[in-house]
């Protein structure tokens, strides 16, 4: 049976493809690889042909992601121009300096400790329990890690595209996510059978009483084919909000 298809004519998408591509940064070639395709079938896309629902969902994704590292590079750029700037204004009207150089010293940002636990997110452990009984590893002060609640592993390669298996993830607890979350976005997920897994979560538009777990796998390591995966709201326990990853260099002494 062909898989339904769909012309790009809603949201950002309409009418778009080609310009959203070039501001997101990616070649037609990048963009063929991340979704499977040819060049020629992104050629197609951009000139009005229709694709398949699921790459269309996809296409979707990799393009909000890609304008999101963009524009938080043109951030990083502008806040870098602006230090040099209030420091060169600092030196200029006899800010305070350090005794052994001639640079500024500028006030230092309070760290806010982010618990790490040495443990894999789809390990199956009880959040209340390893609150209460077992101590952190260590703790996180990266500004990167400031809005989650705590941090811990993730093993496994479905959403290697995104996080590589091994990395820290930071995560934060959402309450209410039955009533609203952010879709299209990273969550760690707790099934109530105990079953744990990191995914793009989206909500079914076809059925309001599933969420779609979208895998994003890199090639070398979609032996096993990843698949959407369809999972009824109420199997759901928890939902955490992947908010940072990092991966951290293991000293030994």
């Amino acid at each position: 049976m062909n898989e339904k298809k769909t012309k790009l004519t809603d949201g950002e998408l309409a009418g778009q493809l080609r310009e959203l591509r070039k501001k997101a940064g990616i070649t037609q070639e990048e963009l063929a690889s991340r979704l499977s395709v040819t060049r020629k079938t992104i050629n197609s896309y951009e000139n009005g042909g229709s694709i398949p629902n699921s790459k269309a969902e996809l296409l979707r994704i990799i393009l909000k992601e890609n304008l999101i590292k963009k524009n938080q590079q043109l951030k990083n750029i502008l806040e870098e121009e602006d230090s040099v700037n209030t420091e060169s204004s600092m030196l200029e009207s006899g800010a305070e300096r350090d005794g052994k150089t001639n640079i500024a010293v500028l006030p230092a940002e309070s760290p806010v400790q982010i618990p790490y636990y040495d443990i894999d997110f789809a390990g199956g452990w009880s959040s209340d329990e390893i609150f209460s009984t077992v101590s952190p590893s260590f703790y996180i002060n990266s500004p990167d890690f400031h809005r989650a609640e705590f941090a811990c592993n993730l093993v496994g390669h479905s959403i290697s595209r995104l996080i590589p298996s091994g990395a820290v993830i930071g995560l934060r607890d959402i309450q209410d996510w039955q009533t609203y979350f952010p879709t299209n976005e990273l969550y760690g997920i707790v099934m109530e059978n105990g079953l744990r897994t990191v995914k793009i979560v989206k909500r079914n538009r076809e059925d309001k009483n599933t969420l779609i777990l979208l895998p994003d796998c890199l090639p070398e390591y979609d032996k096993t084919g990843y698949e959407p995966e369809e999972v009824p709201i109420n199997f759901i326990v928890k939902l955490y909000q992947v908010t940072a990853w990092a991966k951290f260099q293991r000293l030994t002494m």
